[in-house]
């Protein structure tokens, strides 16, 4: 009867141990998912800023604006409108497709989605 109450209090020890590593184990988890949404919050605030900064800057507009005057070209109209004047690599492309002649219409086999 002496060995119980030791017995018990190892029991009670060995339990106690395979609780705190249970709990350290949780908080590493924890601490992991913490961070996982930390960087995939970060990433999407700064996808959300370019995504912005991209509009703001009209690079959507521009390259809509340059399809619209390759199109006019293609089917052998005049430009229609003055080139633009921004200092960049699209800029450049833009001035260079306004210093195009106007092509002869294209052909019914140069299609593209339908569309000459």
């Amino acid at each position: 009867m002496d060995g119980i109450p030791s017995r018990v209090d190892q029991m009670r020890t060995g339990e106690r141990q395979l609780l705190d590593d249970r709990i350290a184990e949780i908080n590493q988890i924890r601490v992991r998912d913490y961070l996982s949404v930390g960087i995939a919050l970060t990433v999407a605030v700064l996808t959300r800023f370019l995504a912005w900064f991209l509009h703001r800057n009209g690079i959507l507009r521009r390259v809509d604006r340059l399809a619209d005057t390759v199109q006019v070209l293609r089917e052998g109209g005049p430009v229609p409108e003055p080139p633009p004047v921004k200092r960049d690599r699209m800029g450049d492309l833009e001035r260079e497709v306004h210093l195009l002649e106007p092509a002869v219409p294209a052909r019914s086999d140069d299609s593209v989605d339908g569309r000459v």
